[in-house]
């Protein structure tokens, strides 16, 4: 059938107008063409896509037509237009140029199912091509008879049962992949065969080797093969072969050590290939080579087979001794646990890091310590609780009046001390210290190249001897490692303001400010001391010394 629209109209006869048509014309004008009963007019769309009609049926000049469109005129004709004339009486209906007629005027033409019109329809008995969409709704679907019989053309449609059937496993009527192949040596109807990779053929498969058995795709012949000429009907990759012989049903397939036998038993290398459905049908699924282990790679997972080679990179008992050979994987002692010597750990407390490539051994501390980051934030390390302790001096060091800047005190900062967050302080002692009236000495806090704090103690309007005190300097990572902040602070009391009112024997200064070093080197912590008088009685003396760091 064709894709065309039809629809069927029933309609009064009908007649043509003025003087009628020639033989050649493809109009038809007609005196009216409207429904009898509601007298409304006649449209294509009430046809569909194409109409069918006979010229002056049942006489000589019968003729059948068919039109695609109407237009219907102001003074009440209508005009059938795409008209093909003198379509045949019989198969394949066509036009017939000798079949077209002239027809007066007022001749009658008839809507009428004619041989033409049926052409249209389908009918039962026929072998019909339709090209439309036939839409069947629920539950009026198409269906077969009770004799199901499977599809064997591509072109067939495949009923329920028979899907059904497929997607259960009984029967499976396409059970086969089969390749096309070219042999690389002399091969038999039924033998089993591997593609060889590197010229891209097939050839005998031997359990007796590695590389004819193991990791390569498997296949059996069906049909027979000379070497670089193509096998007679290819090879199967997966499904049922019958040109085999001696099995019982249910046998587990083995590829044998004679080079192209399937067998019953495993050869030197057990690789199944799949299950005896009788004694000359097989089920023929080997595994996807180069996906899973292989038979001596599986026992090696258990410790049963042989040494790590190339073809066989698995643990085995071998590798799991205590001792200290090289090659073994695995060093454990005979409780299971892992040997010592492994991880290079031999004093009690000895603990194992990450140092992003490899485990480090780090050695126990020392007693007191604790367990604590670096500054770097890239290793564990041990580290005196509460903090680390930089440097400390117990002797009394004495610096007399100068006008110059000279050092009471200077230590080494180690690299990465201070980092971002971190502290280091400076505790000391001033057990002497001596200043005629009126005089200033001035103090600074220096680290690396920058003054960071400075301050003044001024004497007040007595001279001021034997007295003691205490200054304590303080240096901050200032989040980051090469910001710092710093402050310095001296108290120095004469003993006599603690027991009269002399206030001016009673010396404070504190001062801060920061620093731009660069802290990830070792840099030098200095204090120091000027004087602006030239009295030798302008002297200061400091001991007991403690520098540590403390850590955020």
């Amino acid at each position: 059938m064709c894709a065309d629209f039809h629809q069927f109209v029933q309609l009064q006869d009908l007649f043509l107008a003025g003087s009628g048509i020639s033989t050649t014309d493809t109009t038809i004008v007609l005196k009216s063409m409207k429904f009898a009963v509601s007298n409304d007019t006649v449209v294509m769309a009430d046809f569909g896509d194409t109409g069918y009609g006979v010229l002056e049926p049942g006489t000589a000049r019968e003729e059948n037509i068919s039109f695609t469109g109407i237009t219907q005129n102001g003074d009440g004709t209508a005009t059938l237009t795409g008209v093909t004339r003198g379509l045949d009486f019989a198969a394949p209906y066509t036009n017939v140029a000798a079949l077209q007629k002239s027809h007066a005027g007022n001749s009658l033409f008839r809507i009428s199912n004619s041989a033409p019109f049926y052409n249209e329809l389908g009918a039962k008995d026929n072998d019909e091509t339709v090209t439309g969409t036939w839409t069947f709704t629920n539950p009026q679907y198409p269906k077969m008879d009770s004799a199901v019989a499977a599809p064997t053309d591509d072109e067939q449609l495949a009923t329920k049962k028979y899907v059904d059937d497929t997607a259960g496993g009984t029967p499976v009527s396409i059970n086969r992949i089969v390749v096309a192949a070219t042999a690389g040596a002399t091969i038999t109807d039924g033998d089993c065969v591997y593609l060889d990779e590197t010229d891209n053929e097939w050839k005998l498969a031997d359990a007796s080797a590695t590389a004819t058995s193991e990791n390569v795709q498997l296949g059996i012949a069906q049909g027979a093969g000379t070497d670089g000429n193509a096998i007679t009907g290819g090879v199967l990759l997966s499904g049922r072969d019958n040109a085999q012989s001696g099995f019982s049903a249910g046998d587990a397939v083995f590829i044998s050590d004679t080079a192209g036998t399937l067998s019953n038993s495993a050869g030197t290398k057990s690789v199944q290939v799949g299950q005896a459905v009788s004694a000359t049908e097989v089920d023929f699924t080997p595994s996807y080579y180069k996906s899973v282990a292989t038979a001596d790679e599986k026992a090696a997972m258990a410790g049963t087979s042989g040494t790590p080679s190339t073809s066989n990179k698995f643990v085995t008992n071998d590798d799991t001794s205590a001792t200290s050979s090289a090659s073994k994987l695995i060093r454990a002692n005979a409780s299971g646990d892992i040997a010592d010597e492994f991880l290079n750990l031999t004093i009690a407390g000895d603990t194992v890091y990450s140092d992003g490539a490899d485990l480090t051994r780090l050695p126990i501390g020392t007693a007191g310590q604790v367990y604590t980051v670096n500054s770097g934030a890239t290793a564990p390390e041990w580290a005196t609780a509460g903090g680390d302790l930089i440097d400390s001096d117990s002797t009394a060091t004495t610096v007399a009046n100068t006008a110059s800047e000279t050092s009471l005190y200077s230590v080494s900062i180690p690299a990465n001390t201070l980092g971002s967050a971190n502290a280091v302080m400076v505790d000391m002692d001033v057990s002497s210290y001596g200043a005629l009236s009126g005089d200033t000495q001035t103090f600074r806090l220096k680290y690396g190249s920058t003054t960071v704090a400075t301050f003044n103690l001024t004497v007040g309007a007595a001279n001021i001897t034997t007295t003691s005190g205490r200054i304590i300097a303080k240096l901050f990572g200032d989040g980051g490692t090469s910001a710092q902040s710093g402050s310095i602070r001296a108290n120095i009391v004469d003993p006599e303001a603690e027991t009269t009112a002399n206030a001016s024997h009673r010396l404070h200064g504190y001062a801060s400010g920061t620093a731009a070093e660069d802290s990830t080197g070792a840099l030098t912590l200095d204090i120091t001391i000027d004087s602006s008088g030239t009295s030798a009685t302008n002297t200061i003396t400091v001991r007991n010394v403690i520098v540590q760091t403390i850590k955020a």
